[in-house]
């Protein structure tokens, strides 16, 4: 199955410790939107990566099934990213302090900002 046209034309594994992009040369279905290409994965069209937070429903109730286990990428980190004001509205800030009760300890990231990342 193709990648998405939102995610790279490589599929990312790690091998032995470090990570091996594999360049897709042929791809049997392409899409821009990456339901689409979970849809056709379970309608049986063949395999595809996609994130977890996608498929992990799927996988659960066996509609998909992991291959490659031993071989999956790091984690993509999740970053919250807000404008910062003074007076920032309360659902705003509730928001952000949820997440940062939950987000492991956060690292600055581009200019200065601070990433809260998921591993």
């Amino acid at each position: 199955m193709g990648q998405n046209l939102i995610f790279p034309l490589y599929w990312k594994f790690k091998v032995g410790g470090k990570e091996v992009k594999l360049e897709l040369k042929k791809t049997y279905l392409k899409a821009n939107i990456a339901d689409a290409l979970r849809v056709a994965a379970i309608n049986g069209s063949g395999l595809t990566q996609l994130p977890s937070y996608m498929i992990g429903l799927d996988i659960q109730q066996k509609k998909l099934i992991p291959v490659l286990e031993n071989f999956e990428p790091r984690p993509l980190p999740i970053n919250l990213v807000y404008a910062h004001r003074k007076h920032m509205s309360t659902k705003v800030r509730s928001f952000v302090d949820y997440m940062k009760d939950i987000l492991p300890i956060p690292h600055t990231g581009i200019n200065g900002c601070i990433d809260y990342n998921i591993f």
